[in-house]
């Protein structure tokens, strides 16, 4: 049996059932002796066309929200002997998982994926491209819808 000695859980902020799945799943595969590291991403909305129409300090609150969203979810479902430590980060979604797993050096990582569309075949756009480029063991936590 693999033995993990570290994950990160990918939580959507806007999917609380998924995130609930993901850290279920993170907690079930790490040994209690194990850090689950617990991200969310906050995308870059500030360029483009859309960027002027968002508040000046909109990336720093959506952090702060994200944050707080992800120590109450964790606080709500983790056993609190658990190493836990959070992370919020700012830009690309899959981009910034796979540089945050590289950074902390993880084992594997746990991501959520909706049901997919025909046209992502059997995964959203983030959660494929995680699968396909992480050199780490990716586990996908399917929705039950």
């Amino acid at each position: 049996m693999i033995s993990y000695k570290s994950a990160l859980a990918a939580i959507d902020t806007d999917d609380t059932d998924g995130a609930i799945r993901v850290l279920n799943a993170s907690h079930s595969l790490l040994p209690e002796s194990a850090v689950l590291h617990v991200i969310s991403i906050v995308p870059d909305y500030s360029g483009g066309m859309v960027g002027p129409f968002f508040p000046e300090n909109h990336e720093e609150q959506a952090m702060a929200t994200a944050k707080a969203f992800l120590m109450t979810l964790v606080d709500e479902h983790i056993p609190s002997t658990r190493e836990l430590k959070f992370h919020i980060a700012h830009g690309g979604i899959y981009e910034e998982v796979l540089s945050s797993a590289d950074d902390l050096e993880v084992d594997v990582i746990v991501i959520g994926a909706r049901r997919p569309k025909l046209k992502n075949f059997f995964l959203g756009a983030n959660a494929a491209k995680i699968v396909r480029h992480a050199p780490q063991s990716v586990f996908v936590v399917r929705s039950k819808d």
